[in-house]
């Protein structure tokens, strides 16, 4: 074959490269200004376009190293120099139809760049920017030193304890390994998320709903393999209230609901108790900022659930800190939809998770969730009544009443719990906030308040073990505690919770000496029959439960 047959096929692959070049130029630039300069470039730096440019350019050079040497290549025939050029015309067709597919779907695209998006990268990216301060790198050697051989002061006059020198050995090439991955990890100088939130905000600001809402799904799914370090999540929320802040600007309402979904997707997955705290920090943060927007609010309380699947003490923790801020918001309107149902308020939606989280810590015996609720509650009632209708109030005492009541089971049985006394100071706060909302009323409504406080006190009554805080008559037991802070309640309350106690089927898994005994109590420290006809027996000790 000879130079001139070959260049004959030249104007077939200068207009391949053309086509090339023109469509894809023009479809790029379109998602450039669609997606963001990070998410296009990106898309863009892939291998399978680095294999389709080399099939379009490889006829063009053949042709130029033959016409310089005046001779086409032997191998290179008329069959071949046809075939190369067709590969080419066929990738130039197949990578036009896949940009124009791909473009024109924000999900599919925005899925193939975030395929570089994973919690393992987030996390070396977040390593990589605290450990670029010589200080911080310094006190994580430190810190790990403390994990390795503890802290010792030799503040007495005793010989220093010695370390194997194996163990001395593997901490010296710990620390050498840690030396090497601060610098291998220089090179993680992008943070892998960061191109999904831009692709969000150039969605927001051109308009593109479709863009923005694919970008946020596929930062939940990408995010929620596995668990995110502390720093990590710290970065996410900093890109999370960046687009929140943009959100706001356009005046997005559903981006910030959708936001708030994807960071509760993430934080599904079980973390360290210190990253799950930063996320639901950020997820409280989010609903912070727009306390008078019901939906962003709500959206950010539905989070906090989502999260609660995995990580339901620092979700508890978070409500805690969030229903101090709701306290504040006024009852919604009484709007009824086309079902019959009442838009929720967000400060009683939070309080309702908090009556799962209880129903929960109870039935999986989890004790530190359950401390979580009623310090959460403890929090809250400190700003209540506020704005808040009796409803709403009483939804609080539901949660804390159940987690009270389980602690009060537990600690009756022996163990070593002690989340009852702040239950029952903020049931007692809790019913001083009903009361003064009724304003006086007869009957009032808080008087079952004063029925879980005595059935806390039956639970308790079984565990007679000084505690040292308060003592009557000789004793310091929990019972004690609980029987001076239900007696701060109106007589006329206390009386009918004690009949309730003991007439009341729901009660009747409280063996009768127990509620013997504590009412007995009650009735010694107030010197009053507290609407019984007989002073009760609470001499001799009531068996503990199991």
């Amino acid at each position: 074959m000879t130079v001139t047959e070959f260049l004959k096929l030249a104007p077939f692959s200068l207009g391949t490269i053309t086509i090339l070049l023109a469509a894809g130029g023009l479809i790029f630039g379109h998602a450039y200004g669609r997606y963001g300069d990070d998410a296009a470039i990106s898309f863009l730096l892939r291998w399978r376009f680095a294999f389709a440019a080399l099939l379009v350019f490889a006829a063009p050079t053949f042709m130029l190293v033959s016409f310089a040497r005046g001779k086409v290549p032997a191998w290179i025939t008329e069959e071949v120099a046809a075939a190369i050029v067709g590969l080419g015309i066929a990738a130039t067709a197949s990578v036009v139809s896949y940009l124009l597919l791909c473009v024109s779907r924000p999900g599919r695209f925005l899925a193939a760049v975030g395929r570089r998006v994973s919690v393992r990268r987030l996390n070396r990216y977040a390593l990589a920017t605290r450990w670029q301060e010589s200080d911080e790198f310094a006190s994580d050697i430190v810190a790990r030193r403390y994990r390795w051989f503890g802290l010792e002061l030799h503040l007495v006059s005793t010989p220093e304890p010695t370390v194997p020198w194996i163990r001395k050995a593997r901490w010296a090439m710990l620390v050498r390994w840690m030396h090497v991955r601060r610098v291998l990890l220089r090179a993680n100088r992008t943070d892998p998320s960061e191109m999904l939130f831009d692709a969000a905000a150039a969605g927001l600001r051109s308009g593109n709903m479709r863009t923005w809402r694919s970008a946020l799904v596929v930062v939940g799914r990408q995010l929620k393999s596995r668990s995110l370090d502390p720093a990590a999540a710290q970065h996410l929320v900093s890109n999370a209230q960046a687009l929140e802040e943009i959100a706001h600007r356009q005046g997005s309402e559903d981006c910030k609901v959708r936001l708030c979904s994807a960071l509760g997707v993430v934080g599904s997955v079980p973390m360290s108790e210190e990253s799950a705290k930063g996320l639901a920090k950020g997820i409280s943060s989010l609903a912070e900022r727009r306390l008078g927007e019901h939906r962003p609010v709500l959206a950010a309380i539905d989070a906090l659930e989502q999260m609660a699947a995995g990580n339901a003490v620092a979700a508890a923790k978070t409500a805690g800190w969030l229903g101090q801020h709701l306290a504040s918001l006024s009852p919604p309107v009484a709007v009824y939809g086309f079902d019959g149902d009442r838009l929720e308020h967000p400060t009683r939606a939070l309080f309702a998770l908090l009556v799962e989280l209880a129903q929960r810590a109870d039935r999986e015996n989890e004790g530190r969730l359950n401390d979580a609720v009623i310090d959460a509650g403890s929090m809250i009632a400190r700003k209540l009544p506020g704005q808040q209708d009796r409803e709403t109030i009483e939804t609080l005492v539901s949660a804390v009443a159940d987690a009270g009541v389980a602690a009060a089971r537990r600690y009756g049985a022996g163990a070593d719990w002690h989340g009852t006394p702040d239950a029952v100071a903020t049931l007692v706060r809790l019913d001083a906030a009903i009361r003064e909302i009724e304003d006086g009323e007869s009957g009032s409504s808080a008087e079952w308040i004063a029925e879980v406080i005595g059935r806390i006190g039956c639970w308790v009554v079984a565990n007679r073990a000084s505690l040292g805080f308060r003592s009557w008559n000789g004793r310091s037991d929990m019972a004690v505690w609980v029987a001076e802070d239900l007696l701060q309640l109106p007589p006329t309350s206390i009386g009918t919770a004690f009949v309730e106690l003991i007439v009341r089927q729901h009660n009747s898994e409280i063996p009768t000496e127990n509620r013997d005994a504590f009412i007995g109590l009650c009735q010694r420290m107030s010197h009053d029959l507290l609407g019984l006809r007989k002073v009760l027996d609470d001499g001799d000790e009531p068996e503990g439960q199991g």
